[in-house]
């Protein structure tokens, strides 16, 4: 070998510069970078408790919906389809409309049920969550005057959710292979969208809130208070001081869980305030499902570190043993479903036959067998109970039922039933990333979705928007905040209707009779109903079409429960005000209440204006 051949190679440049310690502003950009980077890494505990939240949250909004379907997704109800024509029509893709009859939208609904349901318990996860959110926004699009900021939150919530992997709790990860389990943290775009959604909400919602008083125009409105919220203003606990505070938390929270920098304690305390803010307007206020949306994500804000602190004791303890027919694999994937969804936090699966102990069991009685912390053996609903009682979420419902001896009860009951039962089919290996598409289009749509939201405090972005808008409003994301809170003038008042019937009786349609008695102040939310009610009932102080909807509304659903003899002949419309020292136009002497007329006439009168060809044209309400 020549001279030259044996002369050491000069290293790489790359390499000399990977030698060379960084300097204090590389090393500072790099632990910024870490940290940011940190901020949009999401644990996977948190992604499926943030999951399983949120579709609970949905499934009891849709529950509440299947109640009002016949008033508002019918056309005999107070949407009919003709409401829908208007510029923003065309973007506005609603499978609701296809057909006026409620029925069909109670189908849909009852669609939409399955599939929240289903991404509670994390079946199908990217799937459930799809069709949750395409028949959601179609839901909105066919009632937009019903849709405040809550709605708009759980419709972009439920959008990220369909590029999240199947993660953590969940029937998609018991029922996986072991290569198909995704790792314990996830980061990518729709991990970003998530959490910048979440505080883009919160922020926004409080920044608008600045315009006027909420808290004034709360009190000033009973019909969003609370009974306990009812209680609190009648014994003065609501002060003027307590706006500012909630501005506050609502603004800093949000942006200190953005901020990678701070510290973890600082972290877990915003968190601690943004939940208790969410926990207190859902106790004293009546704002609809906002809250309760805001206070189900809030776990991607839960880290690592935080979770093992909750979880350190669950750790400590040994894992509970649970062990199986080896010649029926189905047992052991029913037994590792149930593990995960009772939220077992540490289990091993094993094989009965491969200890004495448990094979004797097992041939003795034919039984799975579970093992816990005391090494004592459980079989039949026993071993179901001893996975409550190690479960981390459910260990005191566990503890009642051994207390109350129900394993007993429990077999009897399993007796009865055939015992070919089965777990479903193992499902086929797939990976449980995203694809590189589908995350590119959530990286576009999150771009987009930042623009829109800027240009609202950015006035030179605003021209942007119009460009923006037909996408984003047919993804239905063209987010408005500001119905999040009330808005108006305040008025301590409700909507009530008195009619006449065929035979000459006065009956009151609504609540009583005009004219009524102030109620108290823990009735004023039953006399306005549900949150889409309170919202429809602004829309008929502002419009006349929407009165005369009321009240053919209110006519024909009075006819259809009661006899000809009993049929509405007539019916009036009126609002009803309480005031401290009522003008001299008040209902009786000494009353404090005042009446302002909607709309007055003939029930047919009613169903012939609102059918009319001038009517047909103004139906789009404002």
């Amino acid at each position: 070998m020549s001279s030259r051949s044996a002369r050491p190679l000069p290293e790489p440049a790359a390499r000399i510069e990977e030698d060379r310690e960084p300097s204090v502003p590389q090393r500072a950009w790099r632990v910024a970078h870490e940290r940011l980077l940190q901020t949009f890494t999401l644990d996977t505990r948190s992604l499926a408790t943030f999951r399983a939240l949120l579709g609970a949250v949905l499934l009891c909004h849709l529950c509440g919906w299947f109640v009002d379907a016949p008033a508002f997704l019918g056309d005999a109800g107070l949407l009919p389809r003709g409401a829908l024509a208007g510029a923003e029509s065309l973007w506005r893709i609603t499978l609701h409309a296809a057909n006026g009859q409620a029925g069909w939208a109670e189908v849909l609904l009852l669609v939409q049920i399955v599939a929240a349901a289903a991404l509670c318990i994390g079946w199908r996860t990217r799937l459930a969550a799809g069709i949750s959110f395409v028949l959601y926004a179609s839901l909105l699009n066919r009632a937009p005057i019903l849709v405040g900021g809550g709605e708009m939150l759980l419709t972009a919530l439920l959008f990220w959710c369909s590029f999240l992997p199947a993660t953590g709790w969940g029937v998609d990860t018991a029922r996986a292979d072991e290569g198909d389990v995704p790792a314990a943290e996830q980061r990518s775009w729709a991990t970003a969208a998530l959490v910048l959604q979440v505080v883009i909400a919160c922020v926004a919602v409080t920044l608008l809130a600045q315009e006027a008083d909420p808290l004034a125009q709360v009190l000033g409105q009973p019909a969003w208070l609370t009974p306990l919220g009812a209680w609190c203003a009648q014994h003065g606990l609501f002060t003027a001081g307590m706006h500012p505070v909630a501005a506050g938390i609502g603004v800093a929270a949000p942006l200190v869980l953005l901020t990678p920098v701070l510290p973890g304690v600082l972290r877990a305390v915003a968190w601690l305030g943004l939940a208790g803010l969410q926990l207190a307007a859902i106790a004293l206020f009546n704002l609809g499902i906002g809250p309760w949306v805001v206070l189900a994500a809030l776990p991607v804000f839960v880290d690592a570190r935080m979770w093992n602190r909750l979880l350190a004791s669950s750790v400590r303890r040994p894992p509970l043993r649970v062990y199986h027919d080896a010649g029926n694999p189905d047992t052991r994937r029913w037994q590792k479903l149930w593990c995960i969804l009772l939220g077992v936090p540490r289990f091993e699966l094993h094989a009965a036959q491969d200890t004495p102990r448990t094979a004797t069991l097992f041939e003795a009685n034919g039984s799975w067998i579970t093992i816990d912390a005391d090494a004592r053996a459980h079989l039949r609903s026993a071993a179901w109970v001893a996975m409550l009682r190690a479960s981390y979420l459910l260990a005191p419902f566990g503890k009642m039922l051994t207390a109350v001896h129900a394993e007993a009860a429990f077999d009897r009951i399993a007796r009865r039933f055939p015992a070919s039962l089965r777990c479903p089919p193992p499902r086929t290996s797939r990976p449980a990333t995203v694809s590189r598409g589908a995350l590119r289009l959530c990286a576009a749509v999150l771009t987009c979705v930042l623009v829109w939201n800027l240009a609202t405090p950015w006035p030179r972005l605003r021209a942007a928007t119009a460009v923006l808008a037909p996408p984003l409003k047919l993804l239905r994301l063209d987010q408005q905040w500001a119905g999040y809170l009330p808005h108006g003038p305040a008025q301590r008042g409700w909507i009530a209707a008195a009619g006449e019937t065929v035979g000459g009786r006065h009956v009151g349609v609504l609540h009583a009779p005009l004219p009524v008695q102030v109620p108290s102040p823990t009735r004023f939310a039953h006399y306005q109903g549900s949150i889409r009610w309170h919202r429809w009932n602004d829309a008929v102080l502002h419009s006349d079409i929407a009165a005369l909807r009321y009240a053919q509304y209110l006519c024909h659903g009075w006819n259809t429960r009661h006899t000809r003899a009993d049929a509405l002949q007539s019916l009036s419309l009126a609002y009803v005000t309480v005031h401290a020292a009522g003008p001299a136009s008040r209902t009786a002497p000494g009353s404090d209440l005042e009446q302002r007329p909607l709309w007055d006439g003939a029930c047919g009168a009613a169903a012939a204006q609102a059918s009319s060809p001038s009517t047909a044209a103004q139906q789009h309400l404002p």
